[in-house]
């Protein structure tokens, strides 16, 4: 009897918290595991199964890495043809692909019609691709995702003043003085927190941050590396000169005098902004004698193609596919409401995806066999 008690009361507290879990995840138009894992203080394992529950009980809907409020005859417009919505995607490569395609995917499912269209040169051509599709297509509501050119933010700005389709910036912060415009991205600082955090863990403390001069999360990353840093007593390493001249040259060659100043100067492990640039930097220590990780560990960022490396990159995966649900979600709310859906910038966690490319630092016990 008493273990039939015990039973009944973890089925209600499971329920119970099911019930905040979908409250919560409507309240925010969508959440990650991670997040709803740290807000309910229980593991990921036991979210993903309230959230497989859920999803089969219709009172959300799963996606790849959280979930989203349930599609409804309610979230449809309720006369006439749907929404046309558009997006602009700076490319297609793999990273504006997956938030692209999902958003896309996403709409369809929704009812709604959507326009995507990409730029081949969006440092000078974005924002006339963006008016050109808007007028075409008369769209209702817009995806913006403007590349990151100081001289793109105020002309940005002023359009999205003067235009009339509802605005949801992606992967992009919003000027504060655009106050009626909502945005949807990762957190790119908390995702190279984690890369630092496991650095250190691993035994680091002379850790390195290369990144390109332009770059659209460039501040926030550069802040959040800073913070760890600090709070974590590790060493202040700068740049190297070097770093500069091969971002302009690219190639493995250019990295080598990189890799010789990040090793005169002690630095164990490095976090580059790209996959791309951390494989380039793997290959220039491997032709040098430099083992990793042994000798030097390496994170890569986005986890675009890091799983093909040799060794396979660690590396910070955005939850690109859901940030493309959630920006559709939110603007169809947005024209559904109108004034009365509030301003909302949502930031989804990252995760550091662990591969073969980070080791043990120096001093740190090593496994042996």
């Amino acid at each position: 009897m008493s273990g039939a008690m015990a039973n009944g009361d973890q089925n209600r507290l499971a329920e119970s918290r099911r019930r905040q879990v979908v409250a919560a995840i409507e309240r925010s138009q969508g959440m990650a595991i991670t997040e709803l894992a740290d807000l309910f203080s229980v593991s990921p394992a036991t979210i993903r199964r309230d959230i497989n529950l859920l999803h089969l009980e219709g009172r959300i809907q799963r996606v790849h890495g959280g979930a989203v409020p349930a599609v409804t005859a309610s979230s449809h417009r309720n006369v006439g043809a749907a929404f046309t919505l558009g997006m602009v995607a700076p490319s297609l490569g793999s990273y504006w692909a997956e938030i692209a395609f999902s958003a896309q995917a996403h709409a369809v499912e929704l009812g709604q019609q959507f326009v995507l269209r990409s730029c081949s040169d969006p440092n000078n051509d974005y924002l006339a691709t963006t008016r050109a599709m808007v007028a075409e297509h008369r769209l209702d509501g817009l995806l913006l995702a403007p590349p990151p050119v100081p001289s793109m933010g105020p002309a940005v700005r002023d359009w999205v003043h003067e235009v009339s389709p509802r605005t949801v910036f992606v992967e992009r912060g919003v000027d504060h003085r655009l106050t009626h415009v909502s945005s949807v991205r990762s957190d790119q600082g908390q995702g190279a927190a984690l890369a630092v955090q496991h650095l250190s863990g691993l035994g680091h403390r002379r850790v390195a941050l290369l990144m390109p001069l332009r770059m659209p999360h460039r501040d926030e990353i550069a802040a959040a590396w800073r913070q760890v840093v600090d709070d974590l007593g590790l060493a202040d390493v700068a740049a190297p000169e070097s770093f500069h001249a091969w971002e302009r040259e690219g190639g493995t060659s250019a990295a080598e005098p990189v890799v010789t100043a990040l090793r005169d100067e002690g630095v164990t492990a490095v976090l580059m902004a790209s996959d791309s640039q951390a494989w380039a930097m793997l290959q220039a220590a491997q032709r040098m004698g430099i083992r990793v990780p042994h000798d030097l560990s390496v994170v890569g960022y986005d986890d675009d193609v890091a799983a093909n490396a040799a060794p396979p990159l660690t590396s910070v995966r955005q939850p690109r596919d859901v940030v493309g649900r959630m920006a559709v979600r939110l603007l169809v709310e947005t024209l559904r409401r109108g004034e009365a859906q509030p301003v909302q910038h949502i930031r989804l966690n990252c995760r550091l995806v662990i591969r073969q490319s980070t080791g043990p630092g120096p001093g740190a016990p090593r496994q042996v066999g």
